[in-house]
């Protein structure tokens, strides 16, 4: 069996098990999800499935527009499927988050190149030979597999279930624009055109599709895009090829979301980009009530609840950004609190709470965390910059948009994925083998053991 093989089958038994223990941990308790917004994408999605309309109503006020339809819609599909099973719900999620696994060992290949993702750890004769599965691509693939809280993350009722594949599918794509090693074809002069047009459309509908699922990814796109012709290296001819495959991509995205944007216009007589739950999402992190974990009671202030859906959105934004002009101080304080809480190693939610639960995220945790921050230093000695807004960027993004949002280490666990990469090169540079190399780690040949003769 290929190392990559038995990684992926490692994260998709982790993931199946874990599905049916949480599934019956939650049986015993009564309740379909730990997290609230898990009976919310619930019922979107039954409405959904009996061909209902996408709202909701909460606090005496419906809602058109709430949440995206992503998640929902991935749901709906699954009770029409396997009808209203949350178990089922969650295997399907298994499914699609063990393809975590193959796709970060792609995306390391594109990234690093082969003659760094695809080199053993372990240099020398002997330890070649015992250790020559286990490369960098190979050993992401493992963290990505057996990291607690990223199996744990896809057999919740969340969005953050699902998100991560459809994450790295659109950061494959824009590697492979990047780099053409794995999946380039042979022929350069017939074909390169036409597979690059198809990448950067895929990598348009990977991105349009993680913005319906989560609304939080509406900026890295194009700020990716933004940045990827100066990215790419080369003269103006790549810079110029590079603009291109942004613009495709940002229009195959715009042509993913269009049917939604035309909704939430004839629907609510307005243009809405995502979702009406941005203002209460940023007033629930800089309000006057904000203390850097999330608390919904304002809802209930009868300065907010009789506003229809559209007029309390634009308030609570409007609210939040006065107070964040008026209060620059305590705004600060709250984003380090967020930040803390984002990169923390073990949960801090109630529900998550216990000491054991803990005491394993941290152990687990704290060593990867240590790991990425020296692959960043790694890469960025190498002035591997590109290679690094693939790999970190997401990470980077999450972090600096949930010091205005409340902050959680569930919004870090998705963007972690393709982090994992980094790890791998941490642990390739602290074996020995990219510091005896050097920065280009070139692939040692393999020398073949020859029986020594009898004498005649």
């Amino acid at each position: 069996m290929s190392p990559a093989r038995a990684a992926f089958e490692m994260g998709l038994l982790a993931r199946l098990g874990l599905a049916v223990a949480f599934h019956a941990w939650m049986l015993n308790r009564g309740v379909r999800c730990l997290f609230g917004d898990a009976n919310l994408y619930w019922y979107l999605a039954s409405s959904l499935r009996w061909g209902g309309a996408f709202e909701v109503e909460q606090w005496g006020i419906v809602h058109h527009a709430l949440r995206t339809p992503g998640y929902p819609g991935f749901l709906a599909g699954c009770q029409l499927l396997f009808g209203p099973s949350p178990l089922a719900a969650r295997l399907v999620q298994a499914l699609i988050a063990a393809a975590c696994v193959p796709l970060t060992i792609l995306l390391a290949r594109l990234v690093l190149g082969p003659r760094l993702a695809d080199q053993p750890l372990l240099s020398g004769e002997g330890r070649q030979r015992r250790w020559a599965g286990v490369t960098p691509a190979i050993l992401a693939g493992g963290f990505v597999a057996l990291d607690p809280l990223t199996a744990a993350s896809a057999v919740v009722l969340l969005s953050e279930s699902i998100f991560p594949t459809v994450m790295l599918l659109f950061l494959v794509a824009m590697a492979h624009l990047r780099s053409p090693n794995p999946l380039a074809s042979p022929n350069p002069t017939s074909t390169r055109l036409p597979i690059r047009l198809w990448t950067a459309l895929g990598a348009g509908i990977a991105a349009g599709v993680g913005v319906l699922i989560k609304p939080s990814w509406l900026l890295f796109p194009p700020l990716l895009a933004l940045a990827w012709p100066f990215l790419t290296g080369g003269g103006m001819v790549n810079r110029r090829r590079a603009a291109l495959q942004s613009f495709i991509m940002l229009a195959a995205a715009a042509l993913t979301l269009a049917p939604w944007w035309i909704r939430n216009h004839q629907t609510l007589g307005r243009f809405v980009p995502t979702a009406t739950w941005a203002g209460a999402s940023l007033y629930d992190g800089v309000g006057p009530q904000a203390n850097g974990a999330s608390n919904l009671d304002f809802l209930n202030d009868p300065a907010w609840w009789p506003l229809d859906e559209l007029r309390q959105d634009r308030a609570l934004l409007d609210q939040s950004w006065r107070q964040i002009g008026e209060e620059p101080g305590r705004v600060a304080y709250l984003a380090l609190i967020k930040a803390t809480r984002f990169w923390s190693p073990a949960p801090q939610a109630d529900e998550l709470g216990s000491p054991l639960a803990r005491l394993l995220c941290a152990t687990t945790t704290l060593p990867i965390l240590l790991l990425v921050g020296v692959g960043v230093v790694v890469l960025l000695c190498r002035g591997k910059l590109a290679e690094l807004v693939l790999l970190a960027g997401p990470l980077g993004y999450f972090a600096t948009l949930h010091l205005l949002f409340v902050g959680s280490m569930r919004y870090r666990i998705p963007a972690m994925v393709p982090a994992f990469i980094l790890a791998a090169v941490a642990v390739h540079w602290l074996c020995g083998s990219g510091r005896r190399t050097g920065s280009s780690l070139p692939t040692h040949p393999k020398r073949e053991l020859i029986p020594p003769r009898c004498p005649n």
